[in-house]
C-alpha cells in the first residue's frame, strides 16, 4: 500500500543504493533521482542536488503539490541502471470543514 500525503506536503524520497546483482553497498559516482508527477512531468535531480547521509544512502525533499500518484526512482546517471527499488506515493486534496 502506498503512503498518502496531503497536497502541499514536503515528501522525503530516500534510497539505499546497492549493486543489484550482488546486493553490495556502494557509493555511485553518478546517481540521479527521477520523479514523475501525476501529470507525467519528469524532474531529474543530479547527485549534487541530493542529500547523502551515508556511503550509499541518498535522499531528496520534494514538494508534493499535485493531487494524484507520484512515482520515483534512483538510477545510475551514466548507464541508466536502476540502483534502488522504484517507489510511488499518493497525494490527496485536503479541504478544511
Amino acid at each position: 500500500m502506498a503512503t498518502t500525503y496531503v497536497q502541499g506536503a514536503a515528501v522525503k524520497l530516500q534510497a539505499t543504493v546497492t549493486i543489484t546483482a550482488s546486493g553490495a553497498e556502494y557509493d555511485p559516482a553518478a546517481i540521479a533521482l527521477h520523479v514523475k508527477d501525476p501529470s507525467d512531468n519528469i524532474t531529474t535531480y543530479a547527485k549534487a542536488q541530493l542529500t547523502q547521509t551515508g556511503t550509499n544512502v541518498f535522499s531528496k525533499l520534494i514538494l508534493a503539490n499535485e493531487v494524484g500518484v507520484w512515482r520515483y526512482g534512483f538510477k545510475d546517471a551514466t548507464s541508466g541502471a536502476e540502483l534502488a527499488k522504484q517507489g510511488w506515493f499518493k497525494v490527496e486534496d485536503w479541504a478544511q470543514d
